[in-house]
């Protein structure tokens, strides 16, 4: 089971390929949808063995009486509530243009940036914390205040925020989380910044 939150439109993901019997994924970060959908998959030789903890009408056949229902064969069997239709829309807005770019086009433009990023990082002194390695390189960028400087990552992230650039603070140091819009000018002035 794997939480593809990160890294779907953003990094090629191939379930067969990665052997994954489920994912889940919030569709407002590199799906470029809105908040408040999200997306299951689940291998389906194993939908039945995955009980609802609710219930809801979409996700039971009825049966001839209120009291009488089956719960749907299907990934059907966990919705609940109404749609988010505007959440639907974007999503599907989103996906068309990850389909109009392509995910592989999508993950080496990321994967360029996180490069200068990370490089730009290390020669600044920044303790980059995230994979250096070609294999385990991401569009995310965690990286943490270099040695013997009088600032701390919450000092460092506080004066990207106010100048503008999105980032987050986490127990291991500061995320930047690269995305499809971002470019080379913007990780260039994120580096001025933080020199």
């Amino acid at each position: 089971a794997v939480d593809a939150v990160q890294s779907l439109g953003a990094m090629e993901f191939n379930v067969d390929l990665l052997d994954i019997d489920m994912f889940s994924a919030a569709t407002n970060k590199s799906l470029l949808g809105a908040y408040g959908l999200g997306i299951l998959y689940c291998r389906r030789d194993l939908i039945d063995e995955l009980q609802p903890r609710f219930l809801a009408r979409s996700s039971v056949m009825q049966g001839e009486d209120i009291f009488s229902y089956r719960i749907r064969d299907s990934a059907r069997r966990f919705e609940l509530g109404n749609y988010n239709f505007l959440g639907i829309r974007a999503l599907r807005a989103g996906l068309k243009q990850i389909g109009e770019l392509e995910v592989p086009n999508i993950q080496a433009h990321l994967l360029q940036l996180s490069q200068e990023l990370t490089g730009g990082l290390d020669e600044l002194g920044f303790r980059v914390r995230s994979s250096l390695s070609e294999a385990g390189m991401s569009h995310l960028v965690v990286f943490s205040a270099p040695r013997g400087v009088n600032r701390t990552d919450r000092d460092i992230a506080d004066h990207l925020k106010r100048n503008g650039v999105m980032c987050k603070l986490q127990s291991d140091g500061i995320r930047l989380s690269l995305g499809v819009y971002n470019n080379r000018t913007d990780v260039k002035e994120t580096l001025r910044l933080l020199k």
